[in-house]
């Protein structure tokens, strides 16, 4: 795969956005909070969020 090689990759920690990231502009607050989430939190639970999604 392109990306295997990339640590978050094979740690199973890499993200996603959805395609309605770019149409929602008034949300970057959520997707502050999002990435903050997304950077700090070490729950292996923790898989979707309001703009991400954990690649499976």
């Amino acid at each position: 795969s392109l990306l295997g090689d990339f640590k978050a990759v094979q740690n199973g920690n890499a993200w996603c956005t959805g395609k309605n990231l770019f149409q929602e502009t008034t949300g970057i607050g959520t997707m502050i909070a999002d990435m903050h989430q997304m950077l700090t939190e070490d729950d292996p639970s923790l898989t979707e969020l309001t703009y991400m999604h954990k690649l499976q």
